[in-house]
């Protein structure tokens, strides 16, 4: 690595990669989700209204956290998901989708009636954006902009910016003097499991 002092470009290029790489260790999450066939309806169970089934912990690469749990129509059923990895739901749909992440705060409920019959999907799991952890994160930036860079390892001769529609992180941005910005897409991961794509400016100057 070449370091010119009189050519600072290059030098913010890798800061502004360095806070790209710090922002997502600072506010991302685990995501795992699956789709849920419950062949409940002539077990017994449908009329009842609950049931369990128990998820092999050795299918997924993330440890079992909080869940939440949607039929087709994408309305949420009551649903709680153990460390053991048994998962209650309430509901008499047959169709799910199960979203595991310590962003969600699933309920209390819980049902002793074990079905057997039943089919996963295949298992998406990813580091995701948390918006809880975005707005922890604006805290931060507003009230304890100092230890924030140090916990970020940003370099104290530096300043940043993260902007997008969803959270504003800026303080004043200097009118001269070196400013290098870029734009980073990232999927942004909400309580209610709604996902969305969203565009972050990072700015260093």
């Amino acid at each position: 690595i070449y370091i010119k002092p009189y050519k600072t470009g290059t030098l913010q290029g890798s800061v502004i990669a360095g806070l790209h790489d710090s922002f997502r260790a600072e506010s991302e999450t685990n995501l795992s989700k699956f789709f849920l066939k419950a062949n409940n309806t002539d077990s017994g169970f449908f009329p009842e209204g609950c049931f369990q089934i128990n998820l092999d912990s050795g299918l997924f690469g993330y440890i079992f956290t909080e869940v939440l749990v949607k039929n087709a129509s994408g309305d949420i059923r009551d649903s709680k998901l153990e460390g053991s990895g048994g998962l209650d739901v309430d509901a008499t749909d047959v169709f799910y989708y199960v979203l595991i992440s310590p962003d969600f705060d699933d309920s209390v409920y819980d049902c002793s009636r074990v079905l057997d019959d039943y089919a996963l999907g295949s298992i998406d799991e990813k580091r995701v954006i948390s918006y809880n952890q975005l707005l922890e994160l604006k805290n931060r930036y507003e009230n304890d902009y100092a230890n924030l860079k140090k916990d970020m390892n940003f370099p104290e001769a530096y300043d940043f910016s993260v902007v997008s529609d969803l959270i504003i992180m800026e303080g004043v941005v200097p009118e001269e003097g070196d400013i290098v910005a870029n734009d980073f897409i990232e999927e942004v991961l909400f309580v209610n499991g709604t996902i969305v794509n969203q565009r972050f400016t990072l700015k260093v100057w």
